[in-house]
């Protein structure tokens, strides 16, 4: 599962131009547990709107089955009772390899893509005070979060990952969006905006 606006800016992409890899945490070092796998196929939601990122989702099929281990674990998909996690305040994490932010004062330096993968926490927001802080529209099919500091968030290149969080009476995880659009990074008063899985589950 990933954003469908990771395929908008590819031309004639095919299901051999493209792999998925399990495992890996560092992007440039062999660490012996990570594994490639083809894909066999791509579903792109034929709803999705490249300009209000409205149904941002695409689902790859693997070719073969996933191997799971105690590096690879499955995220669950967002059921009725999973409500919890899209109320503001909820506490959840992003992950990806997009770029860092380096600020001297108020002065952003430089914007650099990670090598290795990272992880923030961050709160869900208020739908409403997210529509505020934007000038673009906001679609139904989306979350935003964010503590409006712009100390944490996602960042160019973490677009396709996965926003989730850890259900209270067990040890898994339900994976309630997908990393879809913001404006810039790591600025105050701007937030996240995360394609809605609960809503698009079917």
């Amino acid at each position: 599962m990933s954003a469908a606006h990771c395929l908008q800016n590819v031309q004639g992409v095919n299901n051999d131009d493209i792999r998925v890899v399990t495992g890996d945490s560092q992007r440039y070092v062999d660490e012996a547990i990570e594994t490639t796998y083809k894909v066999c196929g791509i579903k792109v939601h034929t709803g999705y709107n490249g300009s209000t990122f409205a149904n941002d989702i695409m689902l790859l099929k693997l070719c073969c089955k996933v191997e799971f281990s105690n590096f690879v674990r499955k995220g669950c998909l967002p059921q009725a009772a999973d409500g919890i996690y899209y109320r503001p305040g909820a506490q959840c994490v992003v992950a990806g390899w997009g770029g860092t932010v380096q600020k001297s004062e108020n002065e952003v330096l430089s914007l650099k893509p990670s090598t290795s993968l990272k992880q923030a926490n961050l709160p869900v927001a208020d739908i409403a005070v997210c529509k505020n802080s934007t000038r673009y529209p906001v679609a139904e099919t989306s979350f935003c979060a964010g503590d409006g500091t712009g100390q944490a968030g996602a960042c160019r290149g973490d677009s396709g990952g996965p926003i989730f969080c850890m259900r209270k009476d067990s040890d898994t995880y339900v994976v309630t969006g997908i990393v879809s659009w913001g404006s810039g990074c790591g600025l105050a008063g701007q937030y996240g905006f995360y394609t809605d899985v609960r809503k698009l589950r079917q």
